[in-house]
């Protein structure tokens, strides 16, 4: 029994990262990217890691035995956030793809990697599908702890009583300028594009916001792994 940690961009998931390493032990948490790089997932290579991580959507795993985590975003805020990350510090790839540093608007219009990107990402990240219905009861069905981005405290007292472990207050990693969203303006033909990239991933948010944190995991599992966690502090 493992944890999986589903990193949707710009939804906190690299402060979740340092909190959780500082917890467990760096040699506890492995994530894609920073400790790991494959093209498929490999259960036997993380016998010694408790959590693994990254930019790497549920089907990436192929469904072993784990628990799924996730923090999901209010999808506008978040295109809003990963439009002005990928301005800030990738810029040089992203204009060769069509992103407008200046303007939002034009970057929609034109960029089609960009609007793949964001095309109902968080339901894909949570479930392999980008339709809501699908999503739902996928988490149902499954092992997962869900919560909504604006109740990440609530979701990180909710894994450390499951986990029995404590945590620190996670620093906020990634943040984007400050009061930079107030600088970004959607144009009429922008929020119709959004309407429909974001259709499903609305729904979803607004079925995790409304019950603030989804716990779908059975208490056997969640002992389970405080045995683990405990044994890791020995």
């Amino acid at each position: 029994m493992k944890l999986v940690f589903l990193h949707i961009e710009k939804s906190a998931g690299t402060s979740q990262r340092q909190m959780l390493k500082i917890a467990l032990g760096d040699e506890n948490v492995a994530w894609f990217e920073i400790d790991w790089s494959s093209e498929v997932f490999d259960l036997g290579l993380f016998e010694d890691a408790l959590i693994i991580g990254g930019h790497r959507r549920y089907n990436f795993y192929q469904n072993q035995n784990l628990v799924y985590l996730a923090v999901i975003r209010e999808p506008y805020s978040r295109v809003l956030s990963l439009y002005n990350y990928y301005r800030e510090h990738q810029l040089s790839y992203w204009k060769e793809h069509g992103l407008d540093e200046e303007d939002i608007n034009i970057t929609l219009k034109r960029c089609q990697l960009f609007r793949n990107v964001i095309d109902n990402a968080q339901c894909e990240y949570i479930s392999g599908s980008k339709n809501f219905d699908d999503t739902k009861s996928h988490i149902l069905a499954n092992k997962y702890l869900v919560a909504d981005f604006s109740r990440i405290d609530d979701f990180n007292t909710t894994l450390s009583l499951n986990l029995g472990v404590k945590f620190c207050e996670p620093s906020r990693s990634n943040v984007g300028t400050k009061g930079y969203q107030d600088n970004i303006l959607i144009n009429k033909e922008s929020e119709e594009i959004l309407t429909t990239l974001l259709a499903e991933d609305i729904k979803l948010y607004n079925f995790i916001s409304e019950k603030g944190i989804v716990d779908t995991t059975d208490e056997s599992d969640w002992r389970e792994l405080r045995s683990k966690v405990s044994n890791l502090q020995k």
